[in-house]
């Protein structure tokens, strides 16, 4: 209903240039332009608002297709995802966004870290066996 009187409107512009340019006003070839472009930019419009949507088929309303979830009646459109394949996809981004080299830092990092435990574990056991 909305998308009829916007489009009424436009038309409306439209009829005034056009009877403007009948009677000789000046201005009137503007007008003309500015519904035309108006016009043009409006149907555009309506025809890419459709790529943007898709239908819910439990209540069969037009929700944004980013939505996961029907905001009409909660029809749930995919399950998320487990926490392991939430983790894999998190650690694959990181990766992504990762150069080598700090890739190889953060691998550096961790062999530091076990050897420095393997260290602290092998003198509380000398302590332990010289008691």
């Amino acid at each position: 209903m909305l998308n009829l009187k916007i489009l009424s409107v436009i038309c409306g512009i439209e009829l005034v240039g056009a009877i403007g340019n009948v009677m000789g006003v000046a201005a009137a070839n503007e007008i003309l332009l500015g519904g035309t472009c108006l016009l043009a930019g409006y149907t555009v419009y309506l025809g890419t608002e459709n790529f943007q949507k898709k239908t819910c088929p439990e209540c069969k309303s037009k929700i944004r297709k980013a939505y996961r979830i029907c905001p009409e009646c909660g029809h749930l459109f995919q399950k998320g995802l487990s926490e392991e394949q939430l983790t894999d996809v998190i650690e694959k981004e990181k990766e992504d966004d990762m150069s080598s080299e700090q890739i190889d830092r953060v691998f550096e990092k961790v062999d530091t870290l076990s050897i420095e435990e393997i260290k602290a574990y092998d003198s509380e056991l000398d302590d332990f066996l010289r008691k």
